[in-house]
Formats: C-alpha cells, sequence, structure tokens
C-alpha cells in the first residue's frame, strides 16, 4: 500500500522547517507546519537535539511510520545520512557521523523511511512540481542564503550541481553569492558588524551603502547566472532562498546587467519559498519508499 503522506523537511544554516505532505494533493498540511532557529555551528547533540524537537512537532497527533524527506545541504553521502561538510561554517560537528540512526531512535521511524535529499535539488523539485517552473525541464536553481545552493534538471532528473565551490571572480562562488558576502562587504565599507542580509534591508532607503551593497550583490548574481547559462544553455534559471526575499533591492540591477551581458538568459524568481523544498523533499521520498530506490 502506498504512502500517501509523507514528512518533507527543510533544514538550512539558521532553521528547520517541517511539515506533513498530501501527495495526493501535493500539498502541507498546514497545521503541521513547524519550524525552528537552528544554531549550524553547534555540538552534533545541540543540532539533532533541534532537529528531533521539531520534527516531534510536527509529526504530533500522526500515528504510523511516516517516511521522512530530509532536504539538507551538502557535501553529504545522501543514501547513507553521513554528513561530509568540513570546510563551511556550518555542520562541521556532524562530519562523518551516521545520522539515520540518530533520528530513527528518538522518533520512532524505521531508518528505511529515513531519505536524504540535497536540499537546492529539493527546491527545484519543488519549484517543478508546482512552483515558478511547473512541468519545465532543463532548468537550473539557485538557493541563496548561508551558502550557495544549486542544482539541475535534466530529462526529469534532478541533481544536485554542488557550483558553491566552482571558481568564481578571484574566489569561489558562493564567497560572492551567499550572507557571508554581505556581511564581510558591508563591515570592510562601514567597520560595523552585522547579523544578515535582513539588516541592510531594514536600512533607510536613503542610506547610499544599502543601494551599493545590493548593487554589487546584483552584478556578482549576474555574473554568476550568465555564465551557467553559457556554459549549460538552460531553458530557465529559477532563484529561490532567504536572500531572495530581499530580492527588491536588487532585482532591479540584476534585470540591467542580465540584459547587458546577453539576450538568451532567462531567470525567474521561486514563488513557493521554503514551501518549495518540503514538497520537493517529499516527493522523492514518496517515489523512493514506494519503488524501493533512491531518486
Amino acid at each position: 500500500m502506498k504512502k500517501t503522506v509523507v514528512l518533507g523537511v527543510d533544514i538550512g544554516g539558521s532553521h528547520i522547517t517541517a511539515a506533513l505532505v498530501d501527495m495526493e494533493k501535493g500539498e502541507l498540511i498546514r497545521e503541521t507546519e513547524a519550524r525552528e532557529s537552528l544554531n549550524s555551528a553547534g555540538s552534533a547533540e545541540e543540532i539533532l537535539k533541534t532537529w528531533v524537537n521539531c520534527i516531534r512537532r510536527s509529526l504530533d497527533g500522526y500515528t504510523g511510520a511516516v517516511p521522512i524527506g530530509i532536504a539538507v545541504p551538502g557535501p553529504f553521502d545522501y543514501e547513507n545520512g553521513i554528513s561530509l561538510i568540513s570546510q563551511q561554517l556550518k555542520f562541521r560537528s556532524l562530519y562523518g557521523i551516521s545520522l539515520k540512526p540518530l533520528l530513527s531512535v528518538p522518533l520512532g521511524i524505521p531508518e528505511e523511511y529515513i531519505y536524504f535529499m540535497n536540499d537546492a535539488s529539493s527546491f527545484l523539485k519543488g519549484e517543478i512540481v508546482g512552483g515558478a517552473l511547473r512541468g519545465q525541464d532543463h532548468v537550473m536553481g539557485i538557493t541563496l542564503g548561508t551558502g550557495l545552493g544549486s542544482a539541475f534538471s535534466r530529462e526529469g532528473m534532478v541533481m544536485d550541481a554542488a557550483l558553491w565551490q566552482s571558481p568564481f571572480q578571484n574566489g569561489m562562488a558562493e564567497d560572492f553569492l551567499s550572507t557571508r558576502w554581505f556581511t564581510t562587504r558591508y563591515e570592510a565599507l562601514t567597520g560595523k558588524t552585522i547579523s544578515g542580509v535582513k539588516d541592510i534591508a531594514m536600512l533607510p532607503d536613503e542610506d547610499p551603502l544599502k543601494q551599493q551593497v545590493f548593487d554589487e550583490f546584483a552584478e556578482n548574481l549576474s555574473r554568476f547566472i550568465v555564465l551557467q547559462q553559457q556554459t549549460y544553455q538552460y531553458n530557465d534559471i529559477v532563484i529561490g532562498g532567504n536572500i531572495a526575499k530581499a530580492a527588491p533591492f536588487f532585482v532591479a540591477g540584476l534585470d540591467r546587467r542580465v540584459n547587458e551581458s546577453t539576450g538568451t538568459v532567462k531567470y525567474c524568481l521561486a514563488t513557493l519559498g521554503e514551501k518549495a523544498a518540503l514538497i520537493g523533499a517529499a516527493g522523492m521520498a514518496y517515489v523512493s519508499v514506494n519503488s524501493g530506490k533512491l531518486v
């Protein structure tokens, strides 16, 4: 008998969100949504406690063994549930740990019902299923947040592109397309420390440094997506992640620079927000548990 309700989980550098998804409708069961702040630089015990607490809240009142699709950033051994993150600031304490048994026992869910998915792949899958790229193929997804996520979809298969460490300008792509770039750049210009993009977005519009920082980010992002389009010839590129919430401050500059570079690049902003990764991860887990293989 097919499992028609699947738990989708989205794990980012600063939060975890979970919700049950009705796979027959392709929709979240809203009353099951749960979200908690997450210290991804904390100990393994602290991180796992937050994960378990959030998932338990989402499953509260639901009976039976429900499959779980967990969207999590890489590098990661998704099939075996082992984090391989060592060079980034987040989740270093989880390196080399087999996570499935550490979730299975406290949650009472069989290990074979726990599926880890790349977060950018889950995001792209969700936007293809019911978002900005509904029904499209040969497309790319980019998530902008604590880190840079990227995924490709070709012939119906969604895969991690792992472009965060690709050479870009005088470093790697994530150096210029993440929260870290905003905080580092603002401190270089002002000598002041901020916690993230939201701090810059909340500055008065007349603050000249506000628009300067967003204009520079638009330049970075335009160069990156033009490079990907020239390399892979995608039909479209969808952009999401927490930084995309500040799109009103940089999208005009992005449009201008993309149009100046080439007339062939198509991009759009995600429409599902965090729901994309939840629906995408649940969808891939749904296929996996009912077909007996990871997709």
